[in-house]
C-alpha cells in the first residue's frame, strides 16, 4: 500500500493513462500526456437473459447495490411511497446502513419487497423481469466526478429502461439511451418514475433494445 504522494510521484514517470473519469485528469500528473476514458467493459458471455416478462399487471421497480443512504436509496424508497398505484412494485437487493430503514418501510408498504444480498444471477434474474431499473445516486458530492457506478452499465444491457440523475462521472454518450431526472428532491423523483410507468410498452421496450445494443455494441472487451 501506497501513499497518495508516493503514487503521484510514481505517476510522473509513465507515458500515457486509462482513465476512469475525465475528470481525473484534475487531480493525477498528466501534463500533455496522451490519455483515454475507460469507464468500464461489460462482457455479455456470462450474463443471464430471462426470455418474456411476468404474465401479470405489476410494474416493476427495481434497486440492487451499495443500501448507502450518500447513494440516495432512502430517496428512492421514501419517492415510491408517494406512488399510490396498487400494481407498483419496488424491489430492492443489497446490504448497507440504510437496511434497517428499508426493511421499516416494507413492514409500513407491502408493495416495497425487500430481497437482501442476493447472489449476482439472482441479481440479474430479478432485474430482467423488471420494468425500470433506477440509481438513486444523485450528482451530489466531488466523488461523482471520478467514480462510474458499475450498474449503469449492467442496467443498459439488461435491455429493461433504467433511470439515471445525470452524473458527471458518467460518459455524455449514455444519457441517449436512458431516462433522466433533471431536478432533484423526492417528489421530482416520484413524478419521473410514474410518468416512465404510464408510457406505452412498445415505447419502454424501444428504450431499453437500444440501450442494449450500445452497451453490446460499443462497451465489449474488443472494442
Amino acid at each position: 500500500r501506497y501513499d497518495g504522494k508516493t503514487v503521484i510521484k510514481c505517476l510522473k514517470h509513465f507515458d500515457s493513462f486509462v482513465l476512469l473519469s475525465k475528470f481525473m485528469t484534475e487531480k493525477l500528473p498528466i501534463g500533455n500526456k496522451p490519455y483515454t476514458v475507460v469507464e468500464g467493459i461489460y462482457n455479455p458471455t456470462d450474463e443471464i437473459r430471462k426470455l418474456g416478462k411476468n404474465n401479470d399487471s405489476l410494474k416493476r421497480i427495481f434497486y440492487a447495490g451499495t443500501l448507502a443512504k450518500r447513494y440516495g436509496v432512502m430517496n428512492l424508497v421514501k419517492a415510491f411511497t408517494l406512488l399510490k398505484d396498487n400494481d407498483y412494485r419496488l424491489i430492492i437487493c443489497g446490504e448497507g446502513d440504510a437496511k434497517k430503514e428499508i426493511i421499516n418501510e416494507a413492514v409500513k408498504d407491502k408493495r416495497i419487497i425487500f430481497k437482501g444480498q442476493l447472489t449476482r444471477d439472482e441479481v440479474l434474474v430479478l432485474q430482467n423481469e423488471s420494468d425500470l431499473l433506477i440509481n438513486p445516486r444523485t450528482p451530489e458530492g466531488e466523488f461523482t466526478k471520478y467514480s462510474f457506478p458499475s450498474k449503469t452499465m449492467e442496467y443498459l444491457a439488461s435491455g429493461v429502461p433504467a433511470l439515471l440523475y445525470k452524473l458527471p462521472g458518467i460518459p455524455d454518450e449514455y444519457y441517449n439511451y436512458c431516462f433522466t431526472i433533471e431536478k432533484l428532491g423526492v417528489v421530482a423523483l416520484a413524478d419521473k418514475i410514474n410518468e416512465i410507468l404510464q408510457m406505452p410498452t412498445n415505447k419502454l421496450r424501444e428504450v431499453g433494445f437500444e440501450a442494449r445494443k450500445f452497451i453490446l455494441e460499443n462497451k465489449n472487451p474488443k472494442v
